[in-house]
């Protein structure tokens, strides 16, 4: 999904690079001294099937000229659960786009990146943040063990379908209520 966004935005005309290429590329960045302790927690990856971390996408993204910050929260030492700190952050960081964010009802589209996301065994990546009236936050997220939601898939199909939003959006929530299950997460602009 990143690497989408990036594609996108330098209209170049480049190829989404695939899984070997990634790999390779992030093998180079551990060669060159880009985060090489991933090499030593995963064993390598270049031709393996295991998941890209956090560290491996700052790596593969520092090593093709992208900047890159990571972040990582965990429960407070008041006993703040880590979500709080999550949404805080995100939400904080969707907010830095508002100024240049175009208007649709209540959504503001901004045209910052979407954000790695990590929980414990899991990334996904997140594309938005809702507020809802209660004051309750939601990520929204792509996840790739989901393929697109069968009332997306409708609408796309059949344009100018009408689907409510909280059908069409449901599967692409996470709520602060279900992501406390977590105690720990980390997340890569």
């Amino acid at each position: 999904m990143l690497c989408s966004y990036l594609k996108d935005i330098a209209r170049d005309g480049s190829l989404l690079p695939n899984v070997i290429e990634i790999q390779t590329t992030i093998e180079q960045a551990w060669d060159n001294g880009i985060c090489a302790y991933g090499r030593i927690e995963s064993g390598g990856l270049r031709g393996t099937r295991k998941w890209i971390g956090t560290h491996d996408a700052v790596a593969y993204f520092t090593q093709i000229g992208v900047t890159t910050q990571a972040s990582s929260f965990k429960e407070e030492d008041d006993g703040s659960p880590a979500v709080l700190s999550l949404l805080d952050f995100i939400e904080a960081y969707f907010l830095s786009g508002a100024d240049e964010a175009k208007v649709k009802g209540t959504s503001h589209i901004t045209k910052l990146a979407p954000v790695y996301f990590q929980r414990a065994g899991h990334s996904m990546t997140i594309v938005g943040l809702e507020r809802r009236e209660d004051g309750h936050r939601n990520l929204l997220v792509f996840d790739p063990s989901f393929g697109t939601s069968d009332s997306m898939n409708r609408m796309l199909d059949r344009r100018g379908q009408r689907s409510l939003p909280q059908t069409l959006l449901r599967p692409y929530r996470r709520s602060d209520e279900s992501l406390s299950r977590w105690d720990e997460f980390e997340v890569m602009m």
